[in-house]
């Protein structure tokens, strides 16, 4: 029968973290031991002092009968006996020998039990650091991804931020521009719209593409400190998006949104800048062409002759 402080001591003991079935095997193992067992030979002479107790009493009482006659008569016919006393007493250090052996096997027994029970013990500790380890590395791994998507949103908030205030610069920037052609002024957006008219005047009468490029340059070169402040803000705009650390799917995003705020003529004038070289940094080009997406429709919209907007939009492919 079980010691009902085993089973307490059992059930209060199970660690956790120990799925149904390691707590059944933990608590099988807590219950086939003793909590306050130990395994050095006085606990095994205390759990078998009776059998010692008896061996003791059994040689004192053959030792007094053995050493009583012998010392009230050392007669001649009381020799027999005393042998037969020391053949008893011989056979009983036999037999305490013999117990003594057995008490060391169960010892042995006992240490190797305890042994099993430590090891298995072990186990479940070794189990359970695993498990820690395990709930550890999920924490730190939640911890990063919360982090990180707090870093992206904040870049994301940042990113809003100075996105929209420089599309006001832009905005800015394209109403104050003030451009004269051929002696007449023209006002923001209606100025793009005069470049372009003017390169459609001059260019819709060559024939070689190289001279087509080479003049749109030299064109919209005469125009280069009007048009500086508003061409910077849009290349500003294009360097914020690409250094915001986002991933390439959001920046597109963020590339569509700046061509919904692009006029019809802002991108007629970006089509001309492409092809003509025009005030390009080094990632200006590669960049621009994103902002292209409405080929379709300024072609349909386009006033330009046939022949002229099919070479057109043939030069603004081959540099896209």
């Amino acid at each position: 029968m079980q010691n009902p402080d085993n089973q307490q001591y059992a059930i209060n003991s199970i660690p956790e973290g120990l799925t149904e079935q390691e707590e059944r095997e933990y608590q099988a193992l807590i219950l086939d031991s003793d909590p306050n067992e130990d395994g050095n030979i006085s606990g095994l002479l205390k759990k078998h002092w009776l059998v010692v107790l008896i061996i003791l009493g059994l040689w004192i009482g053959l030792a007094a009968a053995a050493w009583t006659p012998f010392l009230s008569s050392i007669a001649t016919e009381k020799t027999a006996q005393l042998g037969d006393t020391f053949g008893s007493v011989n056979a009983l250090f036999s037999g305490l020998a013999f117990a003594f052996v057995v008490i060391t096997l169960n010892y042995q027994i006992t240490q190797l039990k305890l042994q099993r029970k430590e090891i298995t013990m072990q186990r479940f500790e070794l189990k359970l650091q695993r498990k820690e380890m395990h709930n550890q590395f999920l924490e730190l791994q939640k911890q990063s991804q919360e982090m990180l998507e707090t870093r992206l949103e904040f870049k994301v908030q940042r990113l809003n931020d100075v996105f929209f205030n420089l599309l006001v610069t832009k905005r800015t920037a394209l109403t104050s521009l003030i451009i004269t052609v051929d002696e007449v002024r023209f006002h923001g957006e209606k100025a793009l719209e005069a470049i372009s008219s003017k390169l459609v005047k001059n260019l819709s009468t060559l024939s070689e593409e190289e001279d087509l490029m080479d003049l749109t340059g030299r064109v919209l070169k005469s125009y280069d400190a009007d048009l500086d402040r508003y061409v910077k803000s849009l290349n500003s705009i294009l360097d914020t998006i690409e250094l915001s650390g986002i991933d390439t799917e959001a920046q597109s995003g963020y590339i569509r949104l700046l061509e919904y705020n692009l006029s019809y003529h802002e991108l007629i004038f970006i089509g001309f800048m492409l092809i003509g070289f025009y005030s390009m940094p080094l990632n200006f080009r590669a960049r621009t062409h994103k902002l292209m997406f409405n080929l379709t429709e300024i072609n349909t919209k386009l006033t330009l002759g046939e022949d002229f907007r099919d070479r057109f939009f043939e030069l603004l492919d081959q540099y896209m």
